[in-house]
């Protein structure tokens, strides 16, 4: 009875060791995490200004990227548009040795 009875009183020393180790690393963790959100969330709102002054002194100096497809477009109809021209000088300039 009493080899029972110690074999219990070691066993729970053991489980109560193990459980208080399992709760003090959890605590770490929790720690941890919470420190990590605040970094992330600090590093967040950091980003967006950051972000918000790089437009604004891009703004400022006419230098806002413009996607590669608005580019080709741009430059499409400004091509048209001096193909237009051109035609319509030619036109007129035949129009004028035809008369």
């Amino acid at each position: 009875m009493a080899i029972v009875r110690a074999a219990l009183i070691a066993n729970t020393v053991a489980d109560t060791y193990i459980e208080y180790n399992l709760d003090y690393k959890l605590e770490g963790a929790r720690s941890a995490m919470a420190w990590l959100a605040e970094q992330e969330s600090d590093l967040k709102r950091q980003l967006e200004e950051s972000e918000l002054k790089l437009y604004q002194f891009k703004k400022d100096r006419n230098l806002l990227a413009v996607s590669l497809d608005d580019k080709q477009s741009m430059l499409s109809n400004n091509l048209a548009s001096v193909n237009q021209k051109l035609t319509d000088l030619r036109i007129s300039r035949l129009a004028g040795t035809m008369q």
